[in-house]
């Protein structure tokens, strides 16, 4: 299962159609606090908009990080590319990959499916 924690209707479309072609299911969450709850179905691959309005999104990378049972997950982060604060706390976070938002959409078919091939 992918998680993809994110608000933007483009990009939620993006990762839905993707999802899809791969043959995976996904959920999707688009606050910080419903994809604390949606991590206990132990995803195999967390996209995360790291911009998103509402609550702390690098809390979702940190609660995938301090939780042994989550280990292996893929995360994958995007933001907006002048954001260089938001990218430096998710990797200080443990997240492993993070995108500026333009290159996001060109790489994700390649990203989710070397994460699930791996899994």
């Amino acid at each position: 299962m992918i998680l993809a924690v994110v608000s933007d209707l483009i990009f939620s479309v993006q990762i839905g159609d993707m999802a899809k072609k791969l043959g995976i299911p996904v959920v999707f969450a688009s606050t910080p606090e419903s994809a604390m709850a949606r991590l206990l179905a132990h995803p195999k691959v967390v996209v995360l908009d790291l911009n998103l309005g509402s609550g702390t999104p690098v809390a979702v990378l940190e609660a995938i990080r301090d939780n042994p049972e989550l280990a292996g997950v893929t995360t994958v982060g995007f933001v907006p590319h002048v954001r260089v604060d938001l990218k430096n706390l998710a990797f200080e976070a443990g997240c492993g990959v993070v995108l500026a938002r333009s290159v996001f959409a060109e790489k994700l078919p390649g990203l989710l499916a070397k994460a699930l091939e791996n899994r």
